[in-house]
C-alpha cells in the first residue's frame, strides 16, 4: 500500500500522525567471541557504551519501546538496569547461515508499516529476535528503528528528527542519518598492496573539488519494511548528523575518542544548568 500526503503538514499535524503508529527501537548486541565483541560494555565517562545509546532511544518522544537482542547475560543485564527490554536469543542464531523464515501473520497493514509481510530471508539474529515479539509477546511494531550500540554519541534530538523525516517523505520507506566524510578517500589494491585514490583528479579533467560529496550512514535507521531496505530497492529519507553524532566505536582509537567527545559533551551540558 502507497501512502501519500494531500497537502504538507503542519507540526501538530505530523504530531498526532506518528502517534498512530507503534514504533519499536532495536539494537543487536553480539556478545561471544572475547573482550572484543563485548565492546557494548566498554566504558565511557562512568557509563556502558550500550547505557548511553539506551538512555538516547528511551528520552524519545516518539519511540514505544525498546529492545536488545543478545545471547550474552552480561549485556543484558547491563540492558535491563537501563530500561531496556532484552530478548536472549539461541547462540545458533548467531552463527548459522541466513535462513529462510515464512511465519507470521499478514494482518494489521498501516500506510506507512509492512514489517510484518518483511520478515522473510532475514539472517537468523533479526529473525528470532522479531519473531520472538510476535510469537511470545504477541506484538508486531508498525515501524522498526534498528539500532547500533557502537554509536554512543547519537542524541535523542537527531532521533525524532529522523522518524519526521521519514514521516514528511510519503514515498521513502526508510530514513537515515548521515554525516560528512573526507571526499579524498583512498583504497588498497589486494594484488598491488599499494594504494589509489578512489577519487582521481586528473579523470577525464574533472577536479576533485567538482565531485559531490560523502557521507557515512548513522548508527540508527528508521524502516517501515526490511525487504525493501535490504532489496536495493529502497527508498531514503534522511538527516544529517554531525560526524561526532556518527562517531562508531569499534576499537581503542575510537573508543578514546569517543570519551573525549563525551567528556566535553558533559562539560557544556553542566556549564548550562
Amino acid at each position: 500500500m502507497e501512502y501519500h500526503l494531500k497537502h504538507e503538514m503542519t507540526d501538530p499535524e505530523l504530531e498526532r500522525e506518528i502517534k498512530k503508529y507503534t514504533i519499536t527501537a532495536m539494537a543487536w548486541a553480539r556478545g561471544m567471541g572475547g573482550s572484543k565483541s563485548k565492546r557494548a560494555l566498554w566504558d565511557i565517562c562512568g557509563k556502558p557504551m550500550i547505557q548511553w545509546v539506551i538512555e538516547s532511544i528511551l528520552k524519545s518522544k516518539y519511540v514505544d519501546r525498546m529492545y536488545v537482542a543478545t545471547e550474552d547475560k552480561e549485556i543484558g543485564a547491563a540492558s535491563e538496569k537501563c530500561g531496556a527490554k532484552v530478548i536472549y536469543r539461541p547462540i545458533d542464531t548467531v552463527l548459522d547461515y541466513p535462513r529462510y523464515y515464512t511465519k507470521g501473520p499478514q494482518a494489521r497493514i498501516k500506510p506507512r508499516s509492512n514489517i510484518h509481510q518483511n520478515l522473510l530471508y532475514l539472517s537468523p539474529p533479526w529473525n528470532y529476535s522479531l519473531h520472538y515479539l510476535e510469537e511470545v509477546e504477541g506484538y508486531v511494531p508498525d515501524i522498526l528503528i534498528t539500532v547500533s550500540t557502537d554509536s554512543p554519541l547519537t542524541k535523542t534530538a537527531s532521533l525524532d528528527r529522523l522518524i519526521r523525516a521519514f514521516f514528511k517523505d510519503p514515498e521513502a520507506s526508510c530514513a537515515k542519518m548521515l554525516y560528512s566524510t573526507e571526499p579524498k578517500i583512498y583504497m588498497i589494491n589486494p594484488k598491488t598492496e599499494r594504494i589509489f585514490p578512489f577519487f582521481v583528479d586528473t579523470v577525464q579533467g574533472i577536479d576533485r573539488q567538482e565531485y559531490p560529496d560523502i557521507y557515512r550512514g548513522g548508527g540508527f535507521t528508521v524502516s517501515g519494511g526490511f525487504l525493501v531496505q535490504w532489496s536495493g530497492k529502497q527508498k531514503y529519507a534522511h538527516i544529517f548528523i554531525s560526524p561526532e553524532e556518527g562517531l562508531s566505536v569499534h576499537d581503542k582509537e575510537d573508543l578514546f575518542l569517543a570519551r573525549c567527545y563525551m567528556k566535553r559533551r558533559l562539560a557544556r551540558s553542566n556549564e548550562q544548568s
